[in-house]
């Protein structure tokens, strides 16, 4: 979870939050599903992909929770783990998963992406008001940058004639 920021709002705090949350969850999920398929390598998953071809970055990704797969990619990964172990390469090709398991998924998948879009709306508002943030940082760091050298003129120029006037 995320902690307060200026300038955010609690609904887009709140909105960013849930994504978080709903990933995580959906992740750990992922993950039971991953295990009672035998806990395949993700190079043995990505292997047996067929359409889309899976990755093992993209499935170090989908099941770590650092994004929320494609509808696709998910269901050939359901496919893939649930492929019965023992089928030759053509059969388990053409394989398909458990029609309940995948409308659990699609109806899992469906409510994490409603929140990732939700998010997304908030996440660009709170982007917006850091590069706002940001731009008024440096402004004022350059009115007091200048400010700054203002003085040390004024202090070098009375320096100056101090000096004058103690030499003469």
């Amino acid at each position: 979870m995320a902690t307060e920021a200026p300038g955010v709002a609690p609904q887009d705090r709140e909105a960013i939050d849930a994504y978080e949350a709903a990933l995580h969850a959906f992740a750990e999920r992922l993950n039971l599903v991953h295990i009672s398929g035998g806990t395949p390598s993700y190079a043995t998953v990505a292997a047996a992909s067929v359409r889309p071809r899976l990755t093992t970055t993209g499935l170090n990704e989908m099941l770590t929770g650092k994004r929320l797969p494609t509808l696709e990619a998910l269901l050939e990964y359901l496919r893939v783990v649930t492929t019965p172990s023992g089928l030759d390469k053509p059969a388990a090709a053409k394989f398909r998963a458990d029609a309940a398991l995948i409308q659990e998924w699609r109806g899992r998948w469906q409510d994490a992406k409603l929140l990732q879009r939700r998010a997304q709306a908030a996440n660009r508002r709170v982007r917006a008001a850091a590069r706002q943030a940001h731009d008024d940082a440096g402004r004022d760091a350059e009115a007091l940058r200048t400010e700054a050298h203002a003085e040390a003129e004024r202090i070098r120029t009375s320096a100056h004639t101090d000096a004058e006037d103690i030499r003469a």
